[in-house]
């Protein structure tokens, strides 16, 4: 019982305090699990197996099911609309960051250089890859 009291006085300290601690949000999910992580210890650890193993299974099945909900759910595409196909090879030395004559090599080090920080997967936008890649073919022949 007195575990189960000191984890409920850190857990009240840390939500009170978390803007004076500058802790990151936590996603409702993952302190679902945490909780039910801890009460399965502390279950465990007063030798209420039983319980404990009943909280385990809970927050697997929780992580199982939430996982299963996300691959099914279909993403949803972004509402950007498609870079125009009328782009000018000077925008497309100007999307690039690059100067009028640049070398093939240098389009494709621009490019990746640029795609790093604009491809959704590292927080930038569909429609900004999607320029870039436009671009990228414009210079080199391909578009």
């Amino acid at each position: 019982m007195l575990w189960l009291l000191l984890a409920g006085l850190a857990a009240f300290f840390l939500w009170t305090q978390r803007g004076a601690l500058r802790l990151p949000p936590v996603p409702p999910r993952g302190a679902a699990i945490a909780t039910l992580s801890v009460f399965a210890m502390l279950a465990a650890r007063s030798g209420r197996l039983t319980i404990a193993a009943t909280l385990g299974l809970v927050a697997l099945g929780l992580m199982a099911y939430w996982r299963f909900e996300a691959e099914r759910t279909p993403r949803a595409a972004s509402s950007a609309p498609p870079p125009s196909s009328k782009m000018s090879v000077a925008e497309a030395y100007t999307v690039l960051e690059l100067s009028q004559g640049a070398s093939p090599e240098e389009i494709k080090q621009a490019h990746r250089r640029l795609m790093k920080l604009a491809h959704p997967d590292a927080g930038g936008s569909n429609h900004g890859a999607a320029r870039l890649n436009a671009a990228k073919d414009l210079l080199l022949g391909r578009g």
